[in-house]
């Protein structure tokens, strides 16, 4: 049977403390439970809403619903999480994206042998950001009282047979841990460079510059894996590749530029996208500072969340919003000021197209417009203002990362 996620329940210690999901998922080779915050499903919906244009929106609801109703709101929560997972397997049935197969617990068919060996390597200290989900730190938390679906309570049970198989089982030698990692780190590899072989040949498709240096992008993209491990590959680093691709230079040069991009953007695809989680909070105070009345239509007239959109237009370095010709003299703006360019960018593009914001009357209609800004007309002069003084000044995150 293919692949299937509930959210059977959740967890939260105190009134004060964060809520975290409980996740099931079934499938032929049996199933296995992981938790999940909020934060982390709307973190995988807006990466996901950019990988599969036709996935649903999530909708989990208002936090006022919350301070009226918390169980309800709860309950409510939890059905439309189900149905968000039930979609994203619906189009990927497979489980064939790593971020979803990742944030689902899913194991690597090619690490399928490891996961039979006395060493158990799931429940090991990870070697890297990408074992554990990558929207999300899954921390087991055993003998736990959990709430289920249906509003009472789910007592969660370790597994004794594991534990002594665990402590029964002996010490690999060092040969073997060598021979292990070397696998691990070979599969989490060859996982990337599927991964960056099909996104190499949908970014900027209609471009005639970007086709031409296709096999260019995917060189620097997987130099850059084997580079850096902990990171490796996340989807939306193609555009800054491709930005860095069709400038000037041999291959090595443009391998060492893209590296040095990566030194400062790094966090930018990190596990739980840090730089994303900082900045969105800055462009929500800013946009209520200095345009209350937008700040108001985007967040109580048409219900939509910046974190809806954000995170497919920083991940893609814009390039889900702005036609390469402009990212060529972006991108180098945002690598020299960090959060703050990110900022400065997003709050003068939402300002630049303000008229048909304001016209908008739901999600259905603002959030196309929004994704397909790359087909509007480019704001004048972007990239002057943003290199203002006074714009820079605005966002209270100056200075590089």
């Amino acid at each position: 049977m293919p692949y299937r996620a509930d959210v059977i329940g959740y967890d939260q210690e105190t009134v004060f403390s964060p809520v975290i999901f409980q996740i099931r998922v079934a499938h032929d080779t049996g199933v296995h439970f992981v938790w999940h915050r909020y934060n982390a499903f709307k973190q995988l919906s807006a990466y996901l809403s950019h990988r599969f244009p036709a996935l649903p929106t999530l909708q989990g609801g208002h936090l006022w619903q919350k301070a009226v109703n918390s169980a309800g709101f709860l309950k409510s929560r939890q059905h439309c999480l189900t149905s968000f997972l039930q979609a994203a397997l619906t189009i990927d049935a497979d489980v064939e994206d790593v971020i979803l197969r990742e944030f689902l617990g899913i194991a690597s068919p090619a690490l399928a042998e490891l996961s039979e060996a006395p060493l158990e390597l799931e429940n090991s200290e990870p070697s890297r950001g990408r074992s554990c989900s990558s929207l999300d730190k899954f921390s087991a938390r055993p003998n736990k009282q959990r709430h289920s679906c249906t509003g009472g309570f789910r007592a969660e049970e370790m597994s004794i047979c594991r534990v002594k198989r665990c402590l029964s089982s002996p010490l690999p030698a060092d040969d073997q841990l060598e021979e292990a990692s070397h696998l691990l780190a070979n599969s989490r590899f060859n996982e990337a460079a599927v991964v960056i072989a099909r996104d190499v040949s949908r970014v900027f498709p209609s471009n005639s510059r970007v086709h031409d240096v296709r096999i260019e992008i995917a060189e620097i993209l997987r130099a850059y894996a084997r580079e850096d491990p902990d990171l490796g590959y996340t989807q939306g680093m193609c555009f800054a590749a491709a930005v860095v691709a069709v400038g000037d230079g041999d291959l090595e040069g443009k391998q060492q530029r893209f590296s040095q991009l990566m030194a400062k953007l790094r966090d930018l695809w990190m596990p739980g996208f840090p730089l994303v989680e900082q900045g969105i909070p800055i462009v929500e105070s800013m946009l209520a500072s200095k345009d209350p009345e937008l700040m108001h239509h985007l967040y109580q007239t048409i219900k939509m969340d910046l974190g809806m959109v954000i995170p497919s237009a920083w991940l893609s370095v814009f390039g889900k919003w702005l036609p390469l010709d402009v990212l060529q003299d972006l991108v180098p703006f945002l690598q020299k000021e960090g959060l703050a360019g990110f900022v400065i960018v997003t709050f003068l593009m939402l300002l630049a197209h303000r008229s048909k914001l304001l016209v908008a009357r739901s999600l259905d209609e603002i959030l196309p417009f929004i994704n397909s800004f790359s087909k509007e007309a480019v704001p004048d002069q972007l990239l002057s203002v943003c290199q203002a003084p006074s714009s820079l000044a605005e966002a209270p995150c100056k200075g590089p990362l």
